[in-house]
């Protein structure tokens, strides 16, 4: 093998590898992002603060109650089916 041919092999196993290794971390991030945001249905939320509360209120009261079940979501990893069952019994 020509030292130039050497060189390329190189390259094209680095590019390789490095490509191996971020399909790994987007695989990896996925993973962990699911298990924080996946509850059981019937798992409830021990704690919703006040101010989290308050904004949810405003966002319904305005009509925009999918933002509202995106933010609940957002910050406390509740379900699709619980968030929208607890905006709708939100009073505001």
């Amino acid at each position: 093998m020509t030292p130039m041919m050497i060189i390329i092999a190189a390259v094209v196993v680095l590019v390789l590898l490095s490509y191996v290794k971020v399909k790994t971390n987007n695989v990896s991030n996925r993973e962990s992002s699911y298990s924080n945001t996946n509850r059981s249905s019937n798992e409830e939320v021990e704690y919703i603060p006040e101010e989290l509360e308050e904004h949810l209120r405003t966002l319904k009261r305005d009509g925009r109650l999918i933002q509202a079940i995106k933010d609940l979501r957002d910050e406390t990893g509740m379900g699709l089916a619980e968030a929208k069952q607890f905006i709708d019994d939100l009073s505001v």
